[in-house]
């Protein structure tokens, strides 16, 4: 866990503050991994949660479909 130092402005007296870290640090690829497509295909419950969200008319199926329109889109020209 990370320290953090503070000098005290009055003397040379030094305090450790223990800073606590969010508990919610996204990544893309464990989310992918474990809510995506090929995922959810994988198990009984998995392809359940895709026919509902078909039947219900969702556009997004999975975790995997906005990095998949992400990946689609035009890169930026650079000038």
């Amino acid at each position: 866990m990370p320290y953090l130092i503070y000098s005290d402005i009055i003397g040379p007296l030094k305090y450790i503050v223990k800073v606590m870290k969010r508990t919610y640090q996204p990544k893309k690829i464990k989310r992918i991994r474990k809510f995506g497509f090929r995922a959810r295909r994988k198990t009984v419950g998995g392809r359940r949660v895709l026919k509902n969200r078909r039947r219900k008319g969702r556009t997004q199926l999975s975790a995997s479909e906005e990095f998949r329109l992400l990946r689609k889109l035009p890169k930026k020209t650079q000038r």
